[in-house]
């Protein structure tokens, strides 16, 4: 298999999306879809910025947050995850169901 030169932009979608499921969160990164258990059903479909999606995860992983609860809400524009005292919001846009 051939490398892409050095420079060269990666193949990392630029969105996720996080769609309505009744059992939780859809995530379909283009790439793949999980779904994401939660104790309500997510209503709303919203695209975010991939790459802040993953830096924010990396933060909350930090932070002790993997395995844990993790509050995830939309406030405006804005998806926030909160966990413990902390809380981190990414803008989000509305988005159709694909």
């Amino acid at each position: 298999m051939r490398r892409a030169p050095a420079g060269a932009r990666g193949s990392i979608p630029n969105t996720t999306l996080l769609l309505a499921d009744k059992q939780g969160i859809s995530v379909d990164t283009g790439a793949l879809t999980s779904l994401v258990l939660s104790d309500r059903p997510w209503t709303r479909n919203v695209a975010v910025d991939a790459r802040q999606l993953i830096a924010v995860c990396g933060k909350l992983k930090k932070l002790g947050a993997e395995g844990e609860e993790i509050e995830i809400s939309l406030d405006g524009r804005n998806l926030l995850m909160k966990f413990r005292s902390t809380g981190i919001s990414i803008p989000s846009y509305p988005t159709q169901k694909p």
